[in-house]
């Protein structure tokens, strides 16, 4: 009889907030590639910038043993060397330049929108992904003293006058930067989480979660227990050949020789890694072994498909709920919709810097005033409804002036995550 690997995660207690996310997984992401785009774009907006010195931008997160404590280092400079040490140093001289192109264009749309002169100049760039909530002010309001939880803004530019010595003079005001980097011709706009999911499909509170605990009572009875966390990192074991496991673990017990400080996803690794393996190697032949792993695999197989076929349900539960609430005449209601997520009001100016790379590996640098996407986007498409025939998310669509069908933006449901995380969705197919 096959030895079972179910409950090794049954005690570990992870940190659930404050992840750096460039330290969440172990291989190079999008995310990883997107971070430190923004880092580069603000200190190649800087004007103390050099090719020898990077001026980061400023920031308001904890550093030091306060960084440490909360579950990650805050600085720019301790992301931006980690992740430089990540994505290694080829991809890295891509992402500077594509990152040293966008500012430049970036700086260009600024003048020649009258945002910058040659009496003005930046004075400042901060780092302000951490968005302020009602009940919590974020770098937004720590910067500009008002809040604003419509800003989506990675960075911040102060604009001062400039002295006669070219030094910085008195500060005029601010200028919201939202950083875009990948392949994908339209980038993701909004990230909207389960309330907001429900919100949108005017779908009662906790909706959401009623239709997804038998996809929960069923990662149970496959064997999965403790936080989400936990069963993540379990999920992801069971995906891992048993060399990367191995390699894994000999990687985490160097760093805790060293005294490197573990992140949670480390931890439970360092932590259940070692039973993951003792329980293969217990097996007394290769078959044995291969029939372990084959058996942990499908279980995973099995977490997969049940979250995908309950995101389905899901799916059809949004899009019938925004098909009643629109009624009969929804076009209106859907474009308020599309632009309260992709272009909100804000306090200060907001800017969509993004940089779109290319497949030879170059980039196209596009700027566009945060406003004007939606509505620009929208002009060029009528009676928005919709779609009750897709499998995953929501899609509304409308025709053009020629009457063709076409697709104007996507709720989609992320997948790749895996079974055990929260729902939260895209907003893409925005053009600009």
């Amino acid at each position: 009889m096959i030895p079972q690997f179910r409950n090794f995660l049954s005690e570990a207690t992870l940190y659930e907030d404050y992840l750096l996310e460039a330290e969440k997984k172990a291989k190079v992401s999008n995310d990883d590639k997107g971070k430190l785009k923004e880092l580069l774009l603000a200190a190649h907006m800087h004007p103390e910038t050099t090719d020898k010195n990077l001026r980061l931008p400023s920031h308001f997160r904890a550093q030091g043993e306060e960084a440490m404590a909360m579950g990650h280092a805050g600085s720019p400079q301790y992301v931006h060397d980690k992740l430089r040490k990540k994505v290694g140093e080829e991809e890295y001289q891509k992402i500077y330049a594509h990152a040293k192109q966008t500012a430049g264009a970036t700086l260009d749309w600024m003048k020649e929108n009258g945002h910058l002169d040659k009496n003005t100049m930046v004075g400042d760039v901060h780092w302000t992904s951490n968005r302020d909530r009602e009940n919590k002010p974020g770098d937004h309001q720590k910067l500009v003293g008002q809040k604003d939880t419509n800003s989506n803004a990675d960075l911040i530019v102060s604009v001062h006058k400039k002295n006669k010595d070219g030094t910085r003079g008195e500060l005029i005001g601010y200028h919201g930067v939202s950083a875009k980097y990948g392949t994908n011709a339209n980038p993701n706009y909004k990230n909207p989480g389960m309330g907001s999911l429900e919100k949108m499909a005017g779908l009662r509170e906790g909706r959401i979660n009623e239709i997804m605990a038998p996809h929960h009572n069923y990662m149970e009875n496959l064997g999965y227990h403790g936080t989400i966390d936990e069963r993540h990192a379990q999920y992801k074991m069971q995906r891992m050949p048993i060399s990367e496991s191995r390699d894994m673990l000999t990687k985490l017990k160097a760093k805790v020789k060293k005294g490197e400080q573990l992140n949670a996803e480390e931890q439970a690794f360092h932590t259940h890694l070692p039973s993951f393996i003792e329980t293969h190697d217990a097996h007394p032949d290769a078959k044995s072994r291969k029939e372990f792993l084959d058996n942990e695999r499908s279980i995973a197989d099995k977490a997969d498909q049940s979250k995908k076929d309950h995101l389905r349900m899901v799916s059809k539960e949004l899009q019938k709920g925004m098909i009643e609430k629109h009624g009969d005449d929804p076009d209106a209601g859907l474009r308020k919709q599309i632009m309260d997520d992709v272009s909100p009001k804000t306090v200060i100016p907001h800017l969509v810097a993004q940089t779109h790379v290319q497949q030879d590996g170059s980039a196209n640098s596009l700027v566009h005033d945060s406003a004007d996407i939606a509505k620009n986007h929208l002009s060029k498409f009528k009676n928005l409804h919709v779609a009750d025939n897709v499998e995953s998310g929501v899609v509304i669509r409308g025709y053009d002036e020629a009457g063709n069908l076409h697709n104007v933006a996507t709720y989609g449901l992320k997948t790749q995550s895996g079974p055990h995380k929260n729902i939260n969705a895209t907003l893409t197919g925005i053009g600009t």
